[in-house]
């Protein structure tokens, strides 16, 4: 199996057998990061509205290296737990709803 793919099937190890959850707890803390993309949803067209087409991308792109700063952080500094690996999946999940709003709402071209 490629390393990446591995890497990715076992994360739910990570919280299960490191941090001590069981499944039932694993899901709903996993759970946490769909509720972050449904208050997102709400706001991303007023985003992308009020900050228009560079803005999103620029902010989007800083979120993006923040939550993979907080990953990082987490990793290394931290021990597993539900902070150090939920927070940075919900800055995560607040980049690609924000980058499907953008898509959805984004303002024609000017020609």
């Amino acid at each position: 199996m490629p390393l990446n793919l591995r890497v990715l099937l076992d994360r739910p190890r990570v919280l299960i057998d490191r941090a001590g959850f069981s499944e039932l707890e694993f899901s709903f803390a996993f759970a946490t990061a769909a509720i972050v993309m449904i208050i997102t949803t709400r706001f991303a067209k007023r985003f992308v509205a009020r900050w228009g087409n560079a803005g999103t991308l620029l902010r989007g792109m800083v979120m993006l290296l923040v939550g993979a700063g907080l990953l990082s952080i987490g990793q290394v500094f931290g021990t597993p737990s539900f902070w150090t690996f939920l927070a940075p999946v919900w800055v995560m999940a607040i980049v690609v709803l924000t980058a499907l709003g953008w898509l959805r709402y984004r303002s024609p071209p000017q020609t």
